[in-house]
């Protein structure tokens, strides 16, 4: 008697486990991944307390903001370069001056990609914001 209550228990205690397992996989699927190198405005209205495209970068990505192997007293080439609408801009301040509300996407490129894309003096890469208002227009 005692070993089929036993046994009771123990395949309850599997059935339960399980669902509870199926449930976390479920919701895990409907949740958008994040990427870890781009912020999408859908991202940054949910956080709804994101002033600057500077404020999304810092609370969402900090880690596009850390520059590798930086040496002092060199010329400017251990700078991470900023390009807003595809137009290079100077220093990380250029990210202040731009509302969260306007950005489309913020992307961060590693030192290859940006200089494929924008030519040489990318060895930290680079931090893209595209704004809202270089989307195509509609037809």
């Amino acid at each position: 008697m005692r070993r089929r209550w036993m046994t009771g228990l123990v395949l309850g205690l599997l059935v339960a486990g399980s669902s509870v397992a199926l449930a976390q996989e479920e919701e895990k699927e409907d949740k958008p991944r994040r990427s870890r190198d781009v912020i999408t405005a859908d991202e940054i209205a949910e956080r709804g307390d994101l002033q600057t495209a500077w404020d999304a970068v810092k609370r969402l990505r900090p880690a596009f903001l850390r520059v590798r192997g930086a040496r002092s007293g060199t010329s400017g080439m251990d700078v991470l370069r900023i390009y807003i609408d595809n137009v290079a801009e100077e220093g990380e301040d250029a990210l202040k001056r731009i509302s969260a509300d306007a950005v489309l996407e913020i992307r961060r490129l590693s030192a290859s990609d940006a200089t494929f894309r924008y030519g040489r003096d990318h060895p930290q890469g680079a931090i893209v914001v595209t704004t809202r208002r270089t989307m195509p227009p509609r037809l």
